[in-house]
């Protein structure tokens, strides 16, 4: 009965931390017309050369690519429409994230009114074309809302990491189905 209970104890220490490990997570924004992507496991670890698909309108692949070292992935969007971004991380894990087409927003070229040499001046304001003055408006506040998302971001990626309670259940956990399967061997006998 020593014999197994040891290996048993020694085998569920072990698995609670490979399982928790493996969960994968994608993040993704939009900024003057780029599209920014941060993938990292449960524990913090970023996803490292894990591939990144990214679906637009009909599931067309709009861009593809690699994660850098720290997780990271960006690629240019020429117009706004809705994306489904997906992580392919290391051993199969896969995780998926949606971006709406108001969210990229800001990623329209200038409109021609925008575009168009200053006129001198009149004593009526010459007029505003809404779409533009909305692209700046919406340039303006990706530049400062990026912070903020970052903050975000790492908050949200400090709350998935395993703590103690979690950890320990999952010990408990397996440490009870062993006592299960050794008292049902020790009827047996």
């Amino acid at each position: 009965m020593t014999r197994l209970f040891i290996p048993a104890v020694v085998l569920g220490l072990l698995v609670p931390a490979v399982a928790l490990a493996h969960k994968v997570n994608v993040f993704a924004y939009a900024e003057d017309g780029v599209v920014h992507t941060e993938s990292y496991f449960n524990d913090g670890t970023p996803c490292q050369n894990s591939r990144i698909v990214a679906y637009g309108e009909g599931g067309k692949v709009v861009a593809e690519g690699t994660t850098d070292t720290e997780g990271m992935f960006s690629f240019p969007i020429d117009r706004p429409q809705d994306l489904r971004i997906v992580l392919e991380a290391s051993m199969g894990h896969k995780n998926e994230v949606r971006l709406s087409a108001a969210e990229i927003g800001g990623g329209e070229p200038p409109t021609a009114a925008a575009q168009a040499p200053a006129r001198p001046a009149q004593a009526q304001a010459p007029p505003v074309d809404p779409k533009a003055l909305e692209q700046a408006v919406d340039r303006a506040l990706a530049r400062r809302l990026k912070p903020i998302r970052e903050t975000l971001m790492r908050l949200e990626r400090a709350q998935e990491k395993p703590n103690v309670a979690t950890v320990l259940g999952g010990i408990g956990f397996i440490l009870g189905l062993a006592g299960m399967y050794l008292w049902g061997r020790s009827g047996r006998r």
